[in-house]
């Protein structure tokens, strides 16, 4: 069998050519289809924002505060359109607004209004806020400390260190307040104690979820 070099040299470069057609058949497509929209979200427990209450009977639901980080991991600008926060009690799910409290609020306390832009590589900081329910002890001290305080906003962290002069955390464990020069400057916790679960919901214009966690005391 004799062996032509010209018929293989145009075989070859009609097979090069099939799969050089496919490639660009294939990047082209890719080309055409919308960019994936990723979003990370961290969320640290924070005593920087204003107490926010509601009553409920003799006990009252306490929003405490996440400090967020919201980043768009993409290529591409995005979007996000609403935010929501689930708590988690029991082993059930509840949505955890209702107009009680703001989901997201900006550094400044203010409520955030959306939609908000991030650009690919954009962070933006944010303040998390979830309901929990705290039994009368708590309750108590936070009347009080609200009819003292008159119209001045009282911190999360101003009412931690007076409930723990009263030896209780803000879900109403008992702690061991930590003094320096006779001001309460921190305070300790031994487990077993209560915790708050829930996570927040970001959507972005294309109907995207991103999912954050929620928890107090942050796990370590």
């Amino acid at each position: 069998m004799k062996f032509n070099i010209h018929e293989w040299i145009n075989s070859a470069g009609v097979a090069l050519a099939v799969i050089v057609a496919a490639y660009s058949a294939y990047f082209a497509r890719e080309a055409t289809l919308p960019k994936k929209e990723e979003v990370s979200i961290s969320a640290i427990p924070t005593g920087d924002c204003r107490v926010e209450f509601a009553p409920v009977g003799d006990a009252a639901e306490l929003g405490l505060c996440w400090l967020l980080t919201v980043s768009n991991k993409s290529e591409i600008r995005l979007s996000l359109v609403d935010a929501r926060v689930f708590s988690i009690r029991g082993g059930a799910i509840a949505f955890a607004g209702g107009g009680r409290f703001h989901a997201v609020e900006a550094i400044s306390g203010q409520p955030e209004e959306f939609p908000l832009t991030l650009d690919s590589g954009e962070s933006l900081r944010l303040i998390a806020r979830m309901p929990a329910r705290v039994p009368n002890s708590v309750y108590t001290v936070l009347k009080k400390v609200i009819s003292d305080g008159g119209n001045h906003p009282i911190s999360m962290a101003h009412l931690q260190n007076i409930l723990a002069a009263d030896k209780l955390s803000l879900l109403g464990d008992e702690v061991e307040p930590m003094q320096v020069d006779s001001e309460i400057k921190g305070w300790s916790m031994k487990s077993p104690f209560q915790s708050a679960e829930g996570y927040i919901n970001f959507m972005s214009g294309r109907g995207e979820i991103f999912v954050g966690s929620l928890t107090w005391p942050p796990r370590i």
